[in-house]
């Protein structure tokens, strides 16, 4: 029932290394939608919810501002408001985090949905780097929700990733 940071490493980014350690798991995974964790929901029958990472949505606008500051800071700002709920949800238990975020940012998403079904943002080139950035929050959008609906967790996995952000920086510094 507690939330765990579990790490599996691989010399592999196949669905078969990650469905394989889950095999047994039922409950929520919260990560980044790359490689194997695309589709794990789907690959898993439901038994998996997929929780996907905010911060890697919003680094996607971040990188496109160059190209579209407008709607970038538009779409950053949204990002903004959203972890301003988290922080003060910090010293909340589970039940008081899920309250404030469906009160303060529920709020937020459906301010950002407006803005994401806009005629403005319909308009971006998808191969821009905004049109990536865009591309991505529509087809993560549910799973970037679902954090709202338990006060367990978190927003993103920024966490996870600084813990083993040592690891990959020494494997690539290792490769050659």
């Amino acid at each position: 029932q507690a939330p765990y940071n579990v790490f599996h490493w691989s010399l592999v980014h196949q669905n078969a290394v990650i469905d394989g350690h889950l095999a047994t798991y039922r409950g929520i995974f919260v990560g980044d939608a790359a490689g194997a964790n695309a589709h794990l929901e789907q690959r898993s029958g439901g038994r998996i919810i997929h929780a996907g990472c905010n911060a890697h949505a919003r680094r996607e606008f971040v990188n496109a501002e160059s190209n579209d500051p407008i709607l970038a800071s538009q779409a950053i700002s949204f990002y903004r408001q959203l972890y301003d709920v988290e922080e003060r949800g910090k010293t909340l238990d589970a039940a008081g985090r899920r309250e404030l975020r469906q009160r303060d940012a529920v709020p937020i998403w459906d301010r950002m949905r407006r803005w994401l079904e806009s005629d403005v943002t319909k308009r971006v080139l998808p191969k821009s780097a905004m049109g990536k950035a865009i591309g991505y929050l529509r087809n993560q959008w549910s799973a970037l929700r679902v954090y709202l609906s338990d006060g367990r967790i978190p927003i993103d996995n920024d966490q996870s990733e600084q813990i083993i952000r040592p690891l990959t920086v020494g494997r690539n510094n290792w490769l050659f």
